[in-house]
């Protein structure tokens, strides 16, 4: 067994960070998504047999958590995604190109499908497992805490979704970003295209095999669908 003091878990934490800070977008840390073939040069102070344990560690803190592939098994490589990493607002490229979209076409999208869930709590972790789950439509620059785009560009069907997390407003003496989204209770897609599309399919499927493989008590309450007007 390994026995760490919170310091040196924190130390642990604090590593992978400045790492993907260093590395910016252009690293493999993008996102929240840390490659386990980077831990050498992360824990350098600590033997490398260890590193299995120091991940579980993380895990087991709820600092860290294992990916999975789209059928629910875990990923080989192994590969994690750590929630701090994940930058706490959208980027700027994400309002330019949603204005982008509207200019194109008069409206940035078609349709709006709403999930609502159970007992008002969306994992913080759940989006950016999903975008870590769904890394070949999710365009690094374009995610964040509580949001990114998906995008499908298959022949017959170039679809594309914001997928984002309400957040209750909170008052009083105020609250940080990541225990807010643990408020969230709605989760939003807002999709270029058909409401069958790829990129509706594949999100959806994708948040199932979270449900399954890491959050079962996540239960759907209710969904909505919208769609814009044509003369929007």
């Amino acid at each position: 067994h390994v026995v760490l003091q919170p310091q040196r878990l924190g130390d642990l934490l604090r590593a992978i960070i400045t790492f993907a800070d260093a590395q910016g977008s252009s690293g493999g840390a993008r996102g929240g998504v840390l490659y386990h073939s980077q831990l050498p040069r992360l824990w350098g102070d600590f033997p490398r047999e260890l590193h299995g344990d120091l991940v579980q560690l993380l895990y087991d803190a709820g600092l860290a958590h294992p990916l999975v592939d789209e059928m629910g098994e875990p990923l080989f490589p192994a590969v994690s995604m750590v929630v701090a990493m994940c930058p706490a607002e959208p980027p700027p490229e994400v309002a330019q190109h949603v204005a982008a979209l509207a200019r194109d076409r008069g409206r940035a999208w078609d349709v709006t499908l709403t999930l609502r869930f159970h007992g008002g709590q969306v994992p913080v972790e759940l989006l950016p497992m999903l975008f870590a789950l769904l890394q070949g439509m999710s365009p690094a620059g374009l995610r964040w805490l509580r949001g990114g785009v998906l995008r499908s560009e298959g022949a017959g069907d170039a679809s594309e979704a914001l997928v984002s997390c309400d957040v209750e407003v909170l008052h009083g003496d105020g609250m940080a970003d990541r225990e807010a989204v643990l408020r969230a209770t709605e989760l939003r897609l807002e999709v270029r295209g058909e409401v069958g599309s790829t990129v509706v399919h594949r999100a959806l499927r994708g948040l199932r095999t979270l449900r399954n493989a890491r959050f079962p008590g996540l239960r759907l309450s209710g969904a909505t669908v919208e769609v814009a007007s044509s003369g929007a």
